[in-house]
């Protein structure tokens, strides 16, 4: 508490942070606590929060006691829900990187294929595939795009472009079996 209240200028402006610090920190805790799992989290929510009622301590000098709970508790959830979503979103990330390597490691056979047979071999077999399929291997192998930038090309939902290139990279590898380019 003693690093907010140096933050303040005035000895009112001490007291009021103090009066609302003491009565409203289990509160704020609890509010932070219900969005977030992390206790560290929690306790990064509770700073930012301090530190925003410490900017405007003068707004609170001129509320009455329920107008200074509702908003200081708004303040708090409005930035665990906002931390929430940082990490989820993160999190989203991370997970779509190890599904992309996953992707890449076994697409590592077909692009060594594709480097000793050369690109046309490969360009033939995909030809022959229903366009659905094709259109899809044709962005992802030669164009060099990912799930998510096909999906946004083609209109398409992610999932349903997952699906298809893996049903089309194996009726590839089918087609690259039969010409003897792939065992």
């Amino acid at each position: 508490m003693l690093l907010y209240l140096s933050m303040l200028d005035t000895e009112e402006d001490k007291l009021t942070f103090e009066k609302i610090y003491s009565r409203y920190h289990d509160d704020i805790f609890r509010r932070a606590a219900g969005f977030l799992s992390e206790r560290a989290d929690v306790e990064d929510v509770m700073q930012e929060t301090w530190q925003t009622v410490c900017e405007k301590i003068s707004f609170f000098r001129e509320k009455d006691e329920a107008s200074i709970k509702a908003y200081i508790l708004k303040i708090a959830r409005n930035k665990a829900v906002s931390l929430y979503r940082k990490n989820r979103k993160e999190a989203e990330i991370l997970e779509y990187d190890d599904i992309c390597e996953e992707e890449e490691s076994k697409d590592s056979l077909l692009l060594s294929l594709c480097a000793e047979q050369g690109v046309e071999e490969i360009v033939e077999c995909i030809k022959e595939l229903d366009e659905i399929y094709s259109d899809i291997l044709n962005l992802y192998f030669l164009n060099q795009n990912n799930v998510k930038e096909i999906a946004l090309l083609m209109d398409l939902n992610e999932n349903t472009v997952r699906t298809r290139l893996e049903r089309g990279k194996k009726r590839l590898r089918d087609a690259l079996v039969r010409r003897g380019l792939h065992d």
